[in-house]
């Protein structure tokens, strides 16, 4: 009964799936999908690399929990929030890092400049901070630049 059932729903799904798709389909195994990668997945030297991207619902959640912490936090020194905030970068960078994320990488860097500039800004009742003033600031206590961790 069981195969039948498998057997029909073979037959209409079949159709559906792209010539590149390998998962559990009858005639295809990972093994196949490995090669399919390998062929793809070449640096610009030729070598084997694996291609990595920040996903976008990864990285809004990164900078949300930024935001989150920034916003309980906004109240203590510059310095010790700086400190904080480059460790968070730092996990980031060593996570992501890779010579084909460095676009995601700099997305979350200026999210995270962005968010703590704001959260600065509500410290007090004045208006937000200028940029001017931001990057005076910025440049007392600089955030760690995005790195590339794991090289090609």
């Amino acid at each position: 009964m069981q195969k039948a059932a498998v057997e029909i729903l073979n037959a209409i799904y079949e159709q559906d799936f792209l010539d590149c798709s390998y998962g559990f389909r009858p005639g295809r195994s990972p093994h196949q999908a490995l090669d399919e990668l390998r062929a793809g997945a070449q640096s610009r030297k030729g070598a084997f690399t694996v291609h990595v991207r920040t996903m976008g619902k990864r990285l809004r959640r990164g900078l949300n929990e930024i935001a989150q912490w920034c916003q309980a936090h906004r109240h203590e020194p510059v310095d010790q929030q700086q400190k904080t905030l480059n460790a968070k970068l730092r996990g980031h960078n060593q996570y992501y890092g890779r010579p084909t994320n460095y676009r995601g990488i700099l997305k979350f860097y200026w999210g995270a400049q962005h968010i703590w500039r704001r959260w600065l800004s509500r410290r007090t009742r004045g208006g937000p901070i200028s940029w001017e003033k931001y990057n005076a600031i910025l440049r007392r206590h600089p955030l760690l630049s995005p790195r590339i961790m794991h090289p090609g």
